[in-house]
């Protein structure tokens, strides 16, 4: 009796599991065409931004400086050592630079990647001044020279850094084969498309915009933006953590980027905590007894 029981039992299990085979292949056969694309092109765009944050974070030229884009596609930042610039701010990832490999979107394409100028790791900390235009302080407060594009056209905010992925060439496109470095040769405007609102034209091969709009024949670029928020939350953790490592010295050395960054003011304490305002009314902070005398008290909202 058992054993019929329990041969019942496995014919329904078998049943079961069959009819749920069944319904994960209508859903799979029922989702959207493109959304494996899609997700794909998600987690490029996410691990590019990631993989910058994280070298902005242990930089330490000026914490918060991003190298420049690949201009030449070998996978390595580009810069003009001579002029303390990027000869370029806008090419592909430099993978090789960030310590990562190539990263490519749901159509097999490389990303790209464009740098607010000032935020080169090639200007040298002594070079920054307050109030700079081309070689400005690196801390919260340093602006960001992007402007994110919304369908509308409009302005929404900017950005310090942006990752874009060019997806399918459009009809207009041309690209090249491929490269030693998995990416495909061509100009920026082969791979990064003009979008148009209103009757004006936005280029992503401008270097200068993060356009977000929905997918069409003459557009299906995808961005992620580096915000202020996003870069120093993680920055800001790196200097409280060298903080905390000095027992209430300033950190010291060569370059010497918290003095010549103005990190001092950008440090406050309250009850026992050290805190960087960020902005959106953002904070990071950390329980920090000890901090340098240059540090003052937090003020009351």
């Amino acid at each position: 009796m058992m054993r019929r029981q329990r041969g019942a039992a496995l014919v329904i299990a078998i049943g079961l599991l069959g009819l749920l085979a069944i319904a994960a292949l209508a859903r799979a056969l029922a989702s959207p065409p493109g959304v494996a694309n899609q997700l794909a092109t998600e987690r490029a765009l996410a691990r590019a931004r990631d993989a910058l944050i994280a070298y902005a974070a242990t930089e330490d030229n000026s914490p918060g400086a991003l190298p420049c884009p690949d201009y030449d596609n070998d996978g390595e930042s580009d810069g003009n050592e001579p002029g303390f610039v990027c000869s370029h701010t806008l090419g592909r990832l430099p993978w090789k630079t960030l310590g990562i490999g190539p990263v490519t979107d749901g159509a097999g394409e490389c990303i790209w990647y464009a740098l607010t100028p000032g935020f080169s790791n090639k200007i040298p900390t002594s070079q920054r001044t307050a109030g700079s235009a081309t070689r400005p302080l690196i801390n919260p407060d340093a602006p960001g020279g992007i402007s994110r594009i919304d369908a509308s056209g409009a302005a929404t905010g900017t950005l310090i850094a942006v990752v874009i992925a060019p997806g399918r060439a459009l009809d207009a496109q041309v690209r090249g084969a491929m490269g030693d470095t998995a990416c495909r040769h061509g100009e920026a405007a082969q791979f990064l498309d003009t979008y148009v609102a209103d009757g004006v034209t936005f280029r992503h091969d401008s270097a200068t915009l993060a356009i977000s709009a929905p997918a069409s024949d003459t557009f299906n670029d995808r961005v992620l933006g580096l915000g202020n928020v996003e870069v120093f939350r993680t920055v800001g953790a790196r200097v409280l953590s060298e903080l905390a490592s000095r027992d209430g010295a300033e950190p010291a050395g060569s370059p010497d980027w918290w003095t010549r960054n103005a990190w001092c003011g950008h440090v406050c304490s309250a009850d026992g905590t050290a805190r960087i305002a960020l902005a959106a009314g953002n904070v990071v902070q950390r329980v920090m007894p000890a901090l340098p005398e240059c540090v003052t008290a937090c003020a009351t909202p």
